[in-house]
């Protein structure tokens, strides 16, 4: 499988994915957005994905997204976890470079912008975390569109 586009798209009811090859994906658009029941997903491995457009949109009870690799070659994260109402761990393993980053690809994860809300934030606490790699905190906590996250942003050994 190489494309994975819409593959899960809208599947209101699916709570939980425990095993998934991503190994040959090149696009991940679409594939889990409106998935609003789902909690849980493995580690995906995006070593050659290219696009990553609204993967995870509207996926409201999805907490923590672990993915293999992102780089520059990562050409578009157009909404990628839109609306991610209680995402606390991004978790990127590798990173060879700064990928990009939309302005609007973490819209709505209430524990990275410190939003109240009563079902997934009733605390307004800005608690979440994106982990890094840690020889690339630095850079990217200063990079376009990641700097407004540069207080949660942290090394991956200190990944609990």
């Amino acid at each position: 499988v190489t494309g994975m586009i819409y593959t899960f798209y809208g599947c209101k009811k699916l709570v939980t994915i425990s095993q998934l090859n991503t190994s040959n994906v090149n696009s991940l658009s679409n594939t889990f957005a409106g998935c609003n029941s789902l909690e849980t997903i493995p580690q995906l491995n995006t070593s050659k994905v290219g696009s990553m457009y609204n993967t995870f949109q509207s996926c409201y009870k999805l907490r923590k997204i672990d993915i293999t690799h992102m780089s520059s070659s990562i050409s578009d994260t157009w909404g990628f976890a839109n609306n991610c109402h209680s995402l606390m761990k991004f978790i990127i393993r590798n990173m060879n470079s700064i990928p990009k980053l939309n302005t609007n690809a973490f819209n709505g994860c209430y524990h990275f912008t410190g939003t109240t809300d009563a079902t997934y934030n009733p605390q307004g606490l800005k608690d979440g975390r994106i982990y890094v790699p840690d020889d690339k905190v630095d850079a990217l906590k200063t990079a376009e569109n990641w700097s407004k996250y540069s207080d949660i942003i942290v090394p991956l050994s200190t990944l609990v």
